[in-house]
């Protein structure tokens, strides 16, 4: 009976010193990245003397009101960059309602929409959004090629607010 458990041993453990490097390296392959939850001071994030509306009515978005989402206004801005034919980086300037009474609101980026009480998988994070004054949020670079959502989102409710559409540049 000792000779069998033993063989039975040495059988388990030389699967596993197969099976467990292969787990692990498959884990370090499978693994996304943390999630970046640094918020940029708001300070920083002014609109460049350098910006300019886009034309036309692209240029203003708003939210339509659906059920419980709060209407939202959203001026888009190009800043051109220097030394580059035709680039531009792309800001927003948020105009909430005086009635926008939500705490914690934070303002995402998606090319999804969502349609959940949640920001889309994916949604990128431009800051906090203080609806007593208009705010400046830059765009991510995919915004320019990308027809894309404007979400805040409330994390003190737990509830998406309100969702703009976006054309892409």
């Amino acid at each position: 009976m000792t000779f069998a458990l033993r063989q039975l041993h040495r059988r388990i453990f030389g699967w596993l010193t197969w099976v467990l490097p292969a787990i692990f390296i498959g884990g370090l392959l499978g693994y996304r990245g943390p999630v970046s939850t640094t918020i940029p001071d708001p300070e920083l994030l002014t609109l460049p003397a350098s910006a300019e509306p886009e034309p036309g009515k692209a240029g203003i978005a708003e939210s339509e009101a659906i059920e419980r989402t709060v209407p939202v206004r959203v001026e888009i801005f190009r800043e051109p960059i220097a030394g580059s034919a035709g680039g531009a980086r792309r800001w927003v300037r948020v105009i909430s309602p005086k009635s926008l009474r939500q705490p914690d609101l934070l303002v995402y980026w998606s090319s999804r929409s969502s349609a959940f009480d949640e920001p889309p998988p994916g949604a990128f994070l431009l800051g906090v959004l203080d609806p007593r004054t208009p705010q400046v949020f830059r765009l991510p670079p995919q915004s320019d090629f990308l027809q894309g959502y404007l979400a805040i989102y409330s994390l003190g409710q737990r509830v998406l607010i309100s969702q703009v559409p976006l054309p892409p540049a």
